[in-house]
């Protein structure tokens, strides 16, 4: 009896590890195409910064901060009038805190830190001059 009970929470284990692992290939299965869309996006509009902010928050969630970084740095010059883009599924929109703070986490994640306490600064001062 033991053994059909460890059989069953072996088995129940190798279920849930693979229903994760199907899951994740379909979110890396998703960021990779939406990354293709964005860059086609781009080529047709290189001064549009909603495409460059979102192919990085692409490539950040697959872990590629390198390119993530050039993207967010990208959309930051292109909005240099920090105005507020809307999402194109939701009514939540971005500027260029959203952009720094992504910036700032990415900086942190290949071991920037000074830049990424720099994007933190840019971010308060952003922040004191809404005020």
């Amino acid at each position: 009896m033991q053994g059909l009970i460890i059989l069953l929470i072996i088995g129940y284990i190798f279920y849930r590890l693979y229903n994760s692992m199907q899951k994740y290939k379909v979110r890396k299965d998703d960021n990779e195409n939406a990354i293709i869309l964005y860059s086609r996006e781009i080529e047709s509009q290189p001064n549009n910064p909603q495409p460059y902010f979102l192919r990085g928050t692409c490539n950040h969630t697959l872990r590629n901060y390198k390119i993530a970084i050039a993207d967010y740095t990208k959309a930051l010059e292109l909005n240099s009038e920090n105005k507020a883009f809307r999402f194109r599924t939701n009514n939540a929109t971005f500027d260029n805190i959203t952009i720094l703070r992504n910036r700032s986490s990415a900086y942190r994640e290949i071991g920037e830190k000074f830049l990424a306490e720099k994007d933190l600064e840019n971010i308060n001062q952003i922040m004191m001059r809404q005020t």
